[in-house]
């Protein structure tokens, strides 16, 4: 009681000082915070200090109370509605247009990708989602996890994720896993919806995702392993909802990636350095109404294909066998039997193919081809044989003698267009060659 009493007394006492020097409390405060004068004045620095507490204050008077949500309501506000018109900007490369989408843009989308530039451009918003997100508030630091990895769990084994879980239906355990490789994935993707949505609804260009996910309902389907697409009362559903595009742009996305995809199989088939592949697939197109003249004929037999790129350095020079090949042929008409290299029998080509990795010594006094079969016999028996030989040889059985190792490379390849062609038969087999050529 002594203490508030003598505060009441300093208190009046000021404000008696004050009311004598004509002094205007909040003017003198606003005033000495805006001059640039006494930036660095103590004064200011202390009202800073304690700033959290000054506005706890209004917070709780009664007669400031409201006034203070007001006011704090209305610029947070402000600066989400910022927050959303700075994302939707089209420099950070999240405006699709249906027109001219391209395919680089569908494979180069990333969600991870927009929650890590959504985070850093709007940091204050994607916490304040994340508070919604997350079951428990605890756990919020910990939805951002893989944010900071490079999707580690794909290399973990189902054992490792059961582990995981057992600690996860376990409250105390629930702090060991701040710093394990526990990924919130859900709640980030939850926030990156959310947020595509204002932006969308601020910007009708900025429809990254919505474009991406309508081109997925596009091409999932949405009754097992049938032909149907999502219906298209559901896909506009879902753009009245901001989370997809509509039905007339995902067909005008279609048709820009179609108009992409025949000039890129133009620009590969000028080149010299691509190879053909064509398949046969069967559609059932299975009638409504049963009819006894057709009741087994629902197939339907039809061709794909692609053009693939020669990768590994193959140059156009390489290929530049077909004369020789011509010359050589007996279907040539020109062809000379007299002149011609005798034909090789079967015996001679597998000696060709055995100088082309010519032996070389070996401790084991074992060819390649012996050592390759004697590394394979051990394989199957730590594989497939009794449980001993896995258990005290497996970490010895390494890998096969590499003679001439062709590196991994990922091909690039351009799908052409599905051919109403029976590919199975030899006249469907000689008319697909000239289709995919045009």
């Amino acid at each position: 009681m002594a203490l508030a009493a003598a505060s009441r007394t300093r208190l009046n006492a000021l404000l008696e000082t004050a009311d004598h020097q004509k002094l205007i409390i909040p003017a003198f405060k606003i005033s000495i915070l805006r001059h640039t004068d006494f930036c660095d004045h103590p004064a200011v620095d202390d009202l800073v200090k304690h700033s959290d507490a000054i506005l706890d204050a209004f917070l709780e008077h009664p007669r400031t109370s409201h006034s203070t949500l007001a006011w704090a309501n209305g610029k947070i506000k402000s600066q989400y509605a910022q927050s959303i018109r700075d994302l939707a900007e089209k420099d950070n490369g999240w405006h699709f247009s249906a027109g001219n989408t391209s395919a680089a843009q569908l494979q180069n989308f990333r969600i991870e990708d927009m929650a890590k530039n959504m985070k850093s451009l709007a940091p204050e918003l994607w916490d304040l989602l994340g508070l919604f997100t997350v079951f428990k508030p605890d756990r919020l630091e910990r939805s951002d996890y893989f944010l900071q990895t490079v999707r580690p769990w794909k290399s973990m084994r189902t054992t490792q994720w059961k582990q995981i879980y057992q600690k996860m239906i376990r409250h105390d355990a629930l702090r060991s896993l701040r710093s394990g490789p526990f990924l919130n994935l859900q709640s980030c993707q939850k926030k990156v919806v959310m947020i595509s949505v204002l932006m969308q609804s601020t910007n009708k260009n900025c429809n990254a995702l919505e474009s991406v996910f309508g081109i997925f309902l596009h091409a999932s389907n949405y009754r097992g392993n049938t032909t149907s697409n999502t219906p298209s009362k559901v896909i506009e559903a879902l753009a009245h909802m901001g989370i997809s595009i509509s039905t007339d742009a995902i067909d005008n996305t279609v048709h820009s990636l179609s108009r992409e995809t025949r000039k890129t199989l133009r620009n590969m088939g000028q080149t010299p350095l691509v190879g053909y592949a064509y398949d046969n697939f069967n559609i059932n197109f299975p009638g409504i109404v049963p009819i006894v003249e057709k009741s087994t004929d629902t197939l339907t037999h039809m061709t794909s294909g692609g053009l693939i790129f020669l990768e590994h350095g193959v140059k156009a020079d390489d290929l530049r066998c077909s004369e020789e090949l011509w010359k050589k042929t007996p279907l040539n008409p020109a062809f000379d039997a007299a002149t011609a290299p005798p034909t090789p029998t079967i015996i001679g080509l597998e000696r060709h193919l055995e100088e082309l990795h010519p032996e070389t010594a070996h401790p084991s006094n074992l060819t390649s081809r012996e050592r390759f079969n004697s590394w394979l016999f051990r394989s199957d028996l730590v594989k497939y044989g009794p449980a001993y030989f896995g258990a005290e040889f497996g970490g010895l059985l390494g890998l096969p003698e590499m003679v001439e190792q062709i590196p991994v490379k990922k091909m690039r390849w351009g799908p052409a267009q599905s051919l109403d062609i029976k590919q199975s038969t030899t006249a469907g087999n000689i008319q697909v060659v000239p289709e995919l050529l045009e």
